[in-house]
């Protein structure tokens, strides 16, 4: 398997990934959408037998009282579901995290399962004064990837507007 940003032609690949994984067209709808506008900070394949397997994005947010931390939000992370329990969508989430790491990013939030998610070292986002009108429980969930990352970030996160087309 090879982890690695996508490839033009592979939109169709990453788009049968998000409607076959989550059984509509919303998530696919979502990422053309960022990926057409600009919005994608990162866009991260598995690819095995030269098929995509998986997928994730990120983009940036924007927090309530945020300073000067740059933030992205993952989302979506798909991965047909023939191949699920391999270890893709933990190798794409390993992946994502260290390039954005790389890149200089303070830190992420995602929308998910807390015990999926706390294996990459994600915590609930109220633990750093964060919020989303998403949600208020523990699925919404932080990682500072830098020291004090969150140290000027506090209050309501804003996803891209495309997030609000989600049903």
């Amino acid at each position: 398997m090879i982890i690695r940003p996508e490839r033009p032609d592979e939109l169709g690949g990453i788009r049968a990934v998000h409607e076959a994984a989550f059984g509509s067209n919303g998530e696919a709808d979502l990422v053309d959408a960022l990926r057409s506008d600009g919005s994608l900070l990162r866009s991260i394949v598995a690819v095995e037998d030269g098929q995509v397997r998986g997928h994730v994005a990120a983009s940036p947010v924007m927090i309530e009282s945020q300073g000067d931390a740059r933030v992205a939000g993952l989302a979506p992370l798909g991965v047909l579901p023939a191949h699920q329990r391999r270890g893709i969508g933990s190798a794409l989430m390993r992946a994502i995290i260290e390039v954005l790491r790389g890149d200089g990013l303070a830190g992420l939030v995602l929308l998910g399962d807390p015990a999926y998610y706390g294996r990459f070292g994600f915590a609930p986002a109220c633990d750093f004064e964060l919020w989303s009108h998403y949600t208020d429980g523990p699925a919404f969930q932080a990682m500072a990837l830098q020291s004090a990352a969150f140290a000027t970030c506090r209050g309501a996160v804003q996803y891209d507007p495309w997030f609000g087309e989600l049903d």
